[in-house]
């Protein structure tokens, strides 16, 4: 691959990395509305796309999806430990049972 054509990856992976920003935050964005209207399937299908949008953005940028699974299951219980929010608890939970 020559010098031009690398460049043109790179700068067609960073417009796809800028792409899926924007739909996570305009995700959020309607989560918020929808939890303002009380539509709550709503709020699922976005939080769904959003952790569709983060593997996307993660893979994107150089990481495989099993590392990002392994991200999520180190900060839950790094939450767990700082909130001491029992929902944590059944959330690692599932994500090490998930991962095996």
């Amino acid at each position: 691959m020559n010098r031009g054509d690398e460049g043109v990856g790179i700068a067609k992976t960073l417009k796809v990395i800028e792409e899926l920003k924007l739909k996570v935050i305009q995700s959020m964005a309607d989560i918020y509305t929808a939890i303002h209207n009380g539509a709550e399937n709503q709020i699922q299908q976005k939080a769904a796309k959003i952790i569709v949008y983060m593997y996307s953005l993660n893979k994107n940028s150089g990481y495989s999806y099993r590392s990002l699974d392994k991200e999520v299951v180190k900060q839950a219980e790094i939450m767990k430990q700082e909130e001491k929010e029992e929902y944590l608890n059944e959330l690692t939970q599932y994500l090490k049972m998930r991962g095996e």
